[in-house]
């Protein structure tokens, strides 16, 4: 209609607002955006609504968060075990294969190790990271399919932010004076993600430790949803922040493991916030929606 301003896919508003920021990223170009043309032909026949997945991939972490026009979002990609392939594979329609943006909150296998099969097998608009590497040979196959594949990498930090439509997403952590004067801390430098569409808010804590967590518990006001932070770790999910957050719903991604996540700690202060404790041990890959002004958590099979 004449006088509405055109809405911009997710990759046209983050070259537009980062297109500058450092050689690590290129402005988008006619070249990168041509697969969220074709996606967006195919989606006009059946829209995908905003929904987030938070997938089962074992010990590890990985969110999927689908936008209104059918863009996709990854946050992580769990460890090297195929478990977030498949389960991505589960939730996109046939005909989607690609994702516009992957988020790497930090440089821990569990965290990216899923990442280089997903990237052989989609076509991926960007990388964003927090500039924080690892000198791991995991993380160096990692670059090489990025530079095979010619993805474009770019660094945000706290207070930077992207919005499609009526849907934004905030990252609240780290500044990024923090991560220069703490490198090799990975945990204590992870982003923080917030996602906000119509008022409703769902944040990914990634393996941010309790006493980051105190550092933005002010900036969220209250969330619907909370991925909680480290897999239950006890140093996670701290009073604080659960306070200030008071979610309705948590979501503990963790897997068979040795360190005891999650921790009885960890899920006593989740109860006592009031939240619904969902483990994607127990109940496998998860999708929440809310529809009709509702929140809605169902089980991916």
């Amino acid at each position: 209609m004449e006088g509405e301003e055109k809405q911009k896919n997710f990759l046209e508003a983050l070259g537009e607002a980062y297109g500058e920021r450092k050689p690590l990223f290129l402005a988008v170009g006619a070249a990168l955006l041509a697969f969220i043309f074709f996606s967006a032909i195919a989606v006009a026949q059946k829209p995908i609504p905003f929904t987030q997945y938070f997938l089962s991939v074992g010990q590890g972490d990985s969110e999927a968060v689908l936008l209104n026009n059918g863009a996709v979002v990854l946050i992580d990609g769990g460890p090297p075990n195929g478990r977030a392939l498949r389960e991505l594979e589960k939730i996109l329609p046939f005909y989607k294969r690609s994702v516009d943006a992957v988020f790497i909150t930090h440089p821990e296998e569990d965290h990216f190790g899923g990442l280089i099969e997903i990237l052989k097998r989609f076509s991926v608009g960007v990388v964003i990271t927090n500039g924080d590497v690892n000198e791991t040979e995991s993380f160096y196959e990692l670059q090489k399919v990025m530079k095979e594949r010619n993805i474009k990498q770019i660094a945000l930090f706290a207070g930077d932010k992207v919005k499609q439509g009526n849907i934004t997403l905030s990252v609240l952590w780290p500044p990024e004076e923090a991560l220069r004067q703490a490198q090799g801390k990975r945990n204590e430098n992870a982003l923080v993600l917030l996602a906000e569409a119509n008022g409703r808010k769902t944040l990914f804590l990634s393996d941010v430790p309790e006493n980051i967590e105190e550092k933005f518990a002010g900036e969220v006001g209250g969330a619907d949803i909370v991925k909680v932070g480290h897999h239950g770790s006890k140093t996670s999910s701290g009073d604080v922040l659960l306070y200030a957050v008071q979610p309705a719903v948590a979501v503990v991604e963790v897997g068979k493991n040795n360190y005891g996540h999650p921790t009885p700690e960890a899920l006593e202060r989740l109860g006592n916030a009031g939240a619904q404790i969902f483990r994607t041990d127990r109940d496998g890959t998860l999708g929440a929606r809310f529809e009709s002004g509702e929140l809605k958590i169902f089980r991916v099979k």
